[in-house]
């Protein structure tokens, strides 16, 4: 390894990154000098000193997470990432590392950083079997002061009424668009649907709805994460709302499960204690020095009629996003896994032990500035065990599209970590799932972006991919197929047979930027063969 790709590999970096969490200690430590004069000076440090930099910066990096690589931002960038990461350690309280001088930082990383970043590869092919027919979906009740931030759906039955649930993060409103309604207009290209069931006010920023039968009555209820704020921030206004019964109706009054924590991004029902009831797991974002990842227990009364819970943090880092169940030791008790961004940008599985939950890393990025958005479990590959289709396209932290942005498939080959082969490319992709969606008998992966308009500066948005189907041809082996172009606008997605013809479907979340009348709430692409003139 040359001393440029190892320094690639290490790259420089006081930098704690965009969402460093920070630990606490005491003492001081000197105030970044960004100044012109000692940038100008510090870009031309000998190869000696060099070597001593790039040491100095793996100690000081690695110490919380991997080391950013040089080639993570544009030349131009670099300035402002490095200042951005000093601050973050500064703030933070830590002061058991020895900072390396910040100018030096600044233009070790310019002297190394590409002058732009290039545009990922995107080959597209035609489908020959398959073609998708959007009808968008707009619900009057979701129009407000503010665009549309649909950062959640899933496709549920409540109440005997099958629908999309859809959460608005920014607006607060979440419910259910009935599917009746839509397939009676399902040949329109836009359709007006009211909300069947809908909650407002209970949560203030609404993500993950789960529907659960949490008090074992027989009836399934719902539960509810929220964020507390629509952007990132810290604080203790995070929580998760229990529905009992899950109708609008019922006379019981809403439960909170948990609160007073960071900005809650997703839940899991699992019966953690193996006592016949089910608790919950709970991913807190938070932000730089909130969030974490929690276990609250479910602890029924000797009558079985009222609930109290518990709470125990089992992970202390900010930036869990994505909770799925794992089954790693076969040991019979329930496991799990976290997505955790940030700084992070690792899959961790918790093992149920008898004697607490050991964390082990299922996957963990080669860059602090990844941009994980977003996992799936399934047997893509369709040996036996469950692998991840994992994402990574969140430009949020710093509005950079990055070539590395994409689609991953993460192999579970019976250790860890697991394998990671990259199936696509895609800049802003937030979600992918696997399903058959040509009914040739093996799983098809569909992706959806979300790519904020500082994002897409000096980018041609109209050839963006937004959706995608990428067709498993052979084992491993995608086609990709646009199925949606232009700027990509789409945080969430569900797949699933809304007409019961045997084809599923795509549906797909509007989020906004500009307030809009006729923005719809969802679109939904409706899988059809292809006429074979085409």
């Amino acid at each position: 390894m040359t001393h440029l790709q190892n320094a690639r590999k290490l790259a420089a970096a006081a930098l704690l990154l965009k969402f460093a969490a920070g630990c606490t200690n005491d003492g001081t430590a000197p105030a970044p000098d960004d100044s012109v004069e000692n940038l100008q000076a510090a870009a031309s440090v000998t190869s000696e000193h060099s070597k001593k930099l790039e040491h100095d910066i793996q100690k000081f990096c690695g110490a919380c997470h991997e080391t950013p690589r040089a080639d993570s931002f544009p030349r131009e960038a670099w300035y402002d990432e490095v200042k951005r990461g000093f601050n973050f350690y500064y703030d933070s309280g830590r002061r058991d590392l020895t900072p390396p001088p910040q100018t030096e930082v600044v233009a070790w990383y310019r002297a190394q950083a590409p002058e732009k970043l290039p545009m990922p590869d995107q080959p597209e092919v035609d489908s020959k079997s398959v073609q998708f027919r959007p009808t968008e979906i707009v619900a009057p009740q979701f129009i407000s002061d503010g665009p549309l931030a649909v950062s959640f759906i899933d496709l549920l039955t409540i109440d005997g009424n099958d629908g999309i649930w859809v959460s608005d993060m920014r607006s607060g409103i979440t419910g259910l668009l009935p599917t009746s309604d839509l397939l009676n207009n399902h040949h329109d290209n836009s359709i007006q649907s009211q909300l069947k069931l809908s909650f407002s006010g209970l949560t203030a920023n609404p993500a993950a709805v789960r529907e659960v039968d949490l008090d074992g009555n027989g009836v399934n209820d719902l539960v509810l994460s929220d964020l507390g704020s629509f952007l990132p921030q810290d604080h203790d206004r995070g929580k998760v709302v229990w529905i009992p019964d899950g109708t609008s109706s019922t006379k019981r009054e809403p439960v909170t499960v948990i609160e007073k924590i960071g900005r809650v991004a997703d839940i899991l029902p699992m019966d953690v204690d193996a006592d016949g009831d089910l608790d919950l797991i709970v991913g807190s974002f938070g932000w730089h020095k909130t969030g974490g990842v929690y276990v609250v227990y479910n602890d029924k009364s000797s009558s079985g009629t009222d609930l109290t819970f518990r709470s125990v943090k089992v992970d202390e880092r900010p930036g869990s996003i994505h909770i799925l169940p794992a089954e790693l030791n076969n040991d019979g008790r329930p496991d799990f896994m976290a997505l955790i961004s940030q700084e992070h940008e690792e899959i961790t599985a918790y093992l149920n032990l008898e004697s607490g939950f050991e964390k082990k890393p299922l996957y963990e990025a080669p860059d602090p500035s990844w941009g994980s958005s977003g996992m799936q479990q399934v047997d893509l590959d369709a040996d036996g065990d469950l692998d991840i289709i994992y994402t990574n396209g969140d430009t949020f932290d710093s509005y950079v599209v990055k070539p590395y942005h994409g689609v991953w498939f993460l192999e579970n080959t019976g250790t860890l970590p697991f394998a990671a082969h990259h199936i696509a490319a895609m800049p802003g992709v937030h979600r992918a799932l696997a399903h058959d969606l040509d009914g040739d008998g093996d799983l098809d992966v569909a992706a959806a972006a979300l790519l904020p308009t500082a994002s897409a500066r000096g980018v041609d948005v109209s050839n963006m991919h937004s959706v995608v189907w990428l067709e498993q041809v052979k084992p491993g082996q995608f086609d990709r197929h646009v199925i949606s172009k232009g700027r990509p606008t789409h945080a969430a997605m569900a797949i699933g047979d809304l007409n019961h013809d045997g084809r599923p479907e795509l549906i797909v979340g509007s989020f906004q930027e500009e307030p809009s009348d006729s923005a719809p709430v969802v679109t939904v692409f409706w899988n059809e063969p292809k006429p074979p003139h085409q």
